[in-house]
């Protein structure tokens, strides 16, 4: 018996260890799933694959941030933080995770404490050139621009192959009132994106606000044939078309514009209402 026992012992710790195993794979076949329907868009299917790998696997920390990034696609924020909060309680040094949370509560409108979980993302992993960009996105609204700018320049030196943090830079640019350099970076963000419809149409009102009619035409042109549905684009065309005495085109362009954003109208210039 006293032979017997510890071999019994070592059979179900075996069996045991086996059964883990397998539940960790067949865990890692249904995130597999989720991942592929979440990258075709498809979050609610996706949801439900992540969620059969948490039965599997309750402990299965990518499935746990993996749905919490499915729910942030779908704007349930306060369903996500709860995912980010599960990965967090399973390791503290996730900086996925703090990232995430970050995220949702940036978009529930919690900057303050967003910025917290960015800070100890970027203490899990200073290069994290995604959590510098969001941090600067949130200090830009907090109207901290100088710092904004600082967590800017680190996403860059990071990944400089980011269409959107170039468009960012100039956008923190302009708020600084360096205008022109702000320029520079627009034409970066093309350079790595050419299609990058907010990207002309920024540009556009930033030549505007220099008095480059001409060329901040050219920019709305190019925002419109990349999306014909741009209403502001179609607006600040029609702004432009006015301020150079082109009223017939300008009206057209207004008309658009109501005709996607019915809310544009209260801007449009006396003049062109009902004619």
């Amino acid at each position: 018996k006293r032979a017997i026992n510890p071999l019994r012992r070592a059979m179900r710790d075996k069996e045991k260890d086996v059964r883990e195993a397998a539940s960790r794979a067949l865990s890692e076949i249904w995130v597999k799933e989720g991942v592929v329907l979440h990258e075709l868009g498809i979050y609610e299917e996706a949801l439900k694959s992540y969620d059969k790998a948490l039965v599997v696997d309750p402990e299965a920390l990518l499935a746990w941030r993996n749905k919490g990034a499915a729910l942030i696609s779908l704007n349930q924020y306060s369903e996500a933080l709860e995912c980010y909060d599960e990965v967090l309680i399973l390791d503290l040094q996730d900086a996925d995770a703090w990232f995430g949370k970050g995220l949702a509560l940036a978009n529930l409108g919690k900057y303050i404490k967003a910025l917290e979980c960015y800070e100890r993302a970027l203490s899990v992993d200073p290069q994290y050139a995604s959590v510098w960009f969001n941090k600067s996105v949130i200090l830009r609204k907090l109207i901290r621009r100088e710092e904004a700018l600082e967590c800017c320049e680190r996403a860059l030196t990071i990944n400089p192959e980011s269409a959107e943090v170039w468009l960012h830079m100039s956008l923190l640019l302009g708020d600084l009132g360096r205008i022109e350099e702000s320029l520079e970076y627009y034409d970066k963000a093309l350079v790595l994106d050419n299609q990058y419809a907010k990207a002309w149409y920024s540009k556009g009102l930033t030549l505007e606000i220099l008095d480059r009619y001409e060329e901040a035409l050219k920019c709305y042109d190019k925002t419109l044939t990349i999306n014909p549905k741009f209403a502001p684009a179609w607006f600040s065309k029609g702004m432009t078309l006015h301020e150079l005495g082109r009223s017939e085109e300008a009206k057209q362009c207004f008309d658009k514009a109501v005709n996607f954003d019915p809310v544009l109208k209260i801007n449009i210039p006396e003049g062109y209402e009902g004619e």
